[in-house]
């Protein structure tokens, strides 16, 4: 997955398809009971964190991730990490669907 860029006081979208790793193919993301995506600093803490009920939705066969203008502040501004991780039927975490280097740029009113 190419480095995403997000923007302060922007609404920003991104598009997760599910590949199974094994195959090759795609999995329906309808089989993920809980999914959370986090955006935190290098050291581990959490800065942002969206789910099923906030944030995230399923379209067209792919996790889409809507990050509202109003949760990109100016505490989160420039070089973070991020991932997207589900969890299966039988409740266990699974590895991250993907984990990064994220760069959020700040935007002037």
């Amino acid at each position: 997955m190419k480095e995403p860029i997000l923007y302060q006081y922007t609404d920003n979208v991104i598009r997760a398809p599910v590949i199974d790793m094994k195959t090759g193919e795609q999995v329906d993301p309808a089989v993920f009971p809980r999914v959370e995506y986090s955006i935190g600093e290098f050291g581990g803490a959490k800065l942002l964190s969206l789910d099923l009920s906030s944030g995230i939705s399923v379209k067209n066969n792919e996790f889409v991730i809507f990050i509202d203008d109003s949760l990109i502040d100016s505490s989160i501004i420039g070089r973070k990490r991020h991932q997207l991780v589900c969890w299966n039927l039988a409740g266990d975490k699974l590895p991250p669907i993907f984990s990064g280097d994220i760069l959020i740029n700040q935007v002037f009113l």
